[in-house]
């Protein structure tokens, strides 16, 4: 019996001293022998850099930032709650990036966060993308670009300074489908109201003459809400519910985050440097850097609290999270995440968290991953909810969208010069 007893100990302290390699098959075998509520993959190729999946630094920014408390909020919390149901015309809440092979996921889920907040706060009538690349490339108080950032600089300088609109990569091809003038021929900027020669008749978009006024009067509130002056020269304003995609798109080609997908892997591709700041929007947009800012009022954190959570995301939209990244999540496939005990730490990594439910009696955050919708969940992953897992809970920070009451005059004459130097020389 003592024999049979040292033999068990032997055969633990072997399996328990044994080194997985983080993409190997006999980790994701070991993950999966565990019986956990969530199941692991193959989702990376051997040399795949872990670093330039993530990027979210220890966010000394953060610690500035006034904190959010509901204890005396008697909100009713459902048990799940998803924000593309209650907020459906916001399409962006659908939408997964792709930070490719840069560690920018800091600033991409703050732009997504602040994305979806202009929309929701604008009850669905502004679906203006805010550009991760111009974050990711001008904000000098953020950190290194694709080196790593700080989550609540990037917020920080939504505030200060203002982000420009912008989609994914060569999303301004897109952006030239969603909003045309009426009649007249030409494509028209929801985000700056002006109109320049690009869509042919056939994509034309009429109206009936009962709704017209009504219309008409919509998209001049729109752009006075927004600005504070209208300034659409043809008053031939149609907005789609499409996502806006404006004046930067993100300049890094996407790649596979996952071995058996359709673009190419990321661990081909050269690691990419942090993209040069450019003042000026891509070329085919024909748009106006300074009139397709965006701006945040002043940033916050939310306490670590789970309720006070649940009550940030169900009164204002989404917020950006970080969380410390432990080897075992890089094979995450689907089911709620926990890591596991011999799990080794490979650094911070910026999330949106869109929501939350219980799956198998385990509680989870719903979360929106930037490595493409080929990862995970469709792009999302559920993490352990309620007992601060891998330092979730107390990371957490975000901020409301400037409406057009709140621009200053400063920023509104900047704007006005810029309107009227752009109409002069296009």
């Amino acid at each position: 019996m003592r024999l049979f007893y040292l033999v068990l100990i032997f055969l633990h302290l072997t399996l328990a001293s044994k080194k997985f390699t983080t993409f190997s098959d006999e980790y994701i075998e070991h993950i999966n022998s565990q019986q956990l509520t969530w199941k692991a993959r193959k989702n990376f190729d051997e040399g795949t850099s872990i670093r330039n999946l993530l990027g979210s630094l220890p966010d000394k920014a953060r610690s500035a930032l006034n904190i959010i408390s509901y204890a005396d909020d008697n909100t009713e919390i459902p048990e799940t709650f998803d924000a593309r149901e209650k907020w459906p015309d916001c399409k962006s809440l659908n939408e997964i990036r792709d930070q490719s092979n840069c560690g920018s996921c800091w600033a991409f889920a703050a732009v997504e966060a602040m994305t979806d907040r202009i929309c929701i706060h604008s009850n669905g009538k502004k679906n203006t993308s805010v550009s991760a690349e111009d974050l990711l490339s001008c904000c000098d108080i953020c950190g290194d670009g694709c080196e790593g950032g700080y989550p609540a600089a990037a917020w920080q300088y939504w505030y200060e300074t203002g982000i420009v609109s912008g989609g994914s990569y060569k999303s301004k091809d897109d952006a030239k489908e969603t909003v045309v003038c009426r009649r007249s021929g030409l494509h028209c900027s929801i985000m700056c109201g002006f109109c320049t020669d690009h869509v042919s008749s056939s994509r034309l978009v009429d109206i009936d003459e009962e709704s017209e006024d009504e219309f008409h009067q919509q998209a001049e509130e729109e752009l006075d809400s927004h600005y504070g002056f209208s300034r659409c020269k043809h008053r031939r304003i149609i907005e789609t519910n499409e996502i806006i995609m404006g004046c930067r798109s993100y300049s890094l080609t996407p790649c596979e985050h996952h071995v058996d997908g359709n673009l190419p892997g990321c661990n081909t591709l050269d690691e990419f440097s942090t993209p040069n700041c450019v003042k000026n929007c891509d070329a085919e947009t024909n748009l106006n850097y300074t009139l397709e800012i965006t701006y945040g009022n002043k940033p916050y954190a939310i306490s670590s609290v789970e309720r006070d959570i649940q009550i940030e995301i169900l009164n204002n939209g989404p917020v950006e999270a970080s969380f410390d990244v432990f080897d075992d999540f890089l094979t995450y496939s689907e089911g709620v995440y926990q890591r596991t005990e011999d799990a080794k730490p490979e650094g911070g990594h910026a999330v949106k968290i869109i929501g939350w439910g219980v799956e198998k009696n385990t509680p989870y955050w719903l979360i929106a991953n930037s490595w493409n919708d080929e990862w995970g969940e469709k792009g999302y992953f559920k993490m352990l909810r309620g007992v601060n897992h891998c330092g979730i809970e107390s990371n957490i920070v975000a901020g409301l969208p400037v409406n057009g009451a709140s621009i200053s005059k400063f920023q509104t004459i900047i704007a006005l010069l810029s309107a009227i130097l752009f109409y002069i020389f296009h």
